[in-house]
């Protein structure tokens, strides 16, 4: 379906006045997400064609409504399926945007986490919420290693890059991600008391997480770098509410 273009998807799903940013690696990755359905949706020869199919696909919740205009004319063919792609990709970002509490720039992992715990959204994209992986391709010069890794991971990774000396970028999709974009993602601030299950000291700043994925992140970037990870962190501390609104911290050592 030629229409269904990142510059389109991104038209569709920025429209909506929230002050959230959409990261270019989710607008690609929601792209990923509704290509089967544009694919499915071509073949159709006409308007009548394409209403006997919505009922039976994920796209009953979209209202007949769409395929007419103002004036009440129905939509040609053509302006038909981008219209029904279009309304798609609006429910999946109305869906998200209800769901998201306290974040700034929405990542694909959001994206993910919110449509996998949605059932239909689940259902239609084959999606589960027990996954929270995504692939992401870590790239070294011309060489690009693509594996199944969870945010926290790619943070963990991340982080550490920013002071060794190993240097790589991050794609999702066909689109990079930054590796920086997660020194202040998951900076601590007094705000985030009793909201994560981590703290940890790197170089002076806090940073904050909830699975040892970051862990697993940070070390794996330690042991490329072959350096010991013991030396470039300090205060790793586990939070555990043993009471209602009594938080106990734990240091460990990893």
């Amino acid at each position: 379906m030629e229409a269904l273009t990142y510059e389109n998807v991104y038209k569709f799903v920025v429209d909506n006045g929230t002050d959230m940013i959409w990261h270019p690696t989710s607008i690609s990755y929601i792209l990923n997400l509704v290509v089967p359905y544009g694919l499915a949706i071509e073949p159709a020869a006409d308007v009548d064609s394409i209403i006997e199919w919505i009922p039976i696909t994920f796209l009953e919740k979209i209202s007949y409504s769409i395929l007419y205009d103002l004036n009440g004319k129905r939509l040609d063919v053509n302006g038909a399926k981008i219209a029904v792609i279009k309304s798609l990709i609006e429910l999946m970002r109305d869906t998200i945007v209800a769901n998201l509490k306290s974040c700034k720039i929405i990542l694909p992992w959001n994206v993910q986490h919110i449509l996998s715990n949605n059932l239909e959204f689940s259902d239609a994209f084959g999606l589960n919420s027990e996954i929270e992986t995504i692939p992401v391709g870590i790239v070294f010069g011309p060489d690009v290693f693509t594996h199944q890794v969870t945010e926290e991971f790619v943070a963990g990774l991340s982080i550490f890059s920013s002071f060794s000396n190993l240097k790589f970028s991050l794609r999702i999709y066909g689109k990079e991600l930054n590796p920086n974009i997660f020194m202040d993602r998951y900076l601590y601030t007094e705000e985030d008391k009793s909201m994560f299950n981590f703290t940890i000291n790197i170089k002076n700043k806090t940073y904050k997480f909830n699975t040892r994925q970051f862990l697993k992140g940070f070390v794996t970037n330690t042991t490329w770098s072959n350096l010991n990870h013991i030396y470039h962190w300090t205060k790793l501390i586990h939070y555990t509410e043993f009471q209602p609104g009594i938080i106990k911290q734990q240091e460990l050592i990893f």
